[in-house]
């Protein structure tokens, strides 16, 4: 993962725990606790601890083969919440994590929606809908990022050429 891509997401994670939005009500991921007191827990964001081998375990779980730039964000850091402009990535706590991307794969929207298409989703995008990849068409072990939008599940519309590209675009808003 290149540093300008670090820095958007380190900025991002920053910006929450600065405005004290980093907050949850029981301190579920303990290696993540930053404070705790009778209101609740904040967490913040650690390193990764995510390996190849449990990344090439969610791909035969998906079925499909993931994007290597999204391989690199997924072992970088651990997050509760992550929002960058309008986009909001799925949970990545330190543990349980894999059940935060496989949960909107197969038990959100129908799956012949989405991952039947080939299309995986990692992230909200407003209320809109989600973020996806397109898992069958990848170059270069890459994929394009889309946005479908749940009321028009027929149509995604292309928005980014790759992940990086996305991230560093969604960076430059705020």
């Amino acid at each position: 993962m290149n540093n300008q891509i670090k820095q958007v997401i380190d900025k991002y994670l920053k910006k929450w725990e600065e405005m004290g939005l980093n907050f949850f009500l029981t301190a579920q991921y303990q290696d993540m606790v930053s404070e705790s007191n009778e209101l609740g827990t904040t967490w913040k964001p650690i390193s990764s601890t995510v390996t190849d081998k449990q990344l090439d375990e969610l791909e035969k779980t998906i079925g499909y083969p993931i994007p290597a730039s999204f391989r690199d964000f997924l072992k970088y850091k651990h997050f509760v919440e992550l929002h960058i402009g309008e986009v909001t990535f799925f949970s990545h706590p330190s543990s349980d994590w894999q059940k935060f991307i496989l949960e909107p794969i197969f038990n959100g929207y129908p799956t012949e929606h989405l991952i039947d298409k080939g299309l995986m989703p990692f992230a909200d995008y407003s209320d809109w809908g989600y973020v996806c990849f397109d898992l069958k068409n990848m170059n270069n072990n890459e994929s394009k990022v889309f946005l479908w939008d749940h009321e028009q599940a027929d149509d995604i519309e292309l928005i980014y050429p790759n992940f990086d590209s996305m991230i560093l675009k969604i960076g430059e808003q705020l």
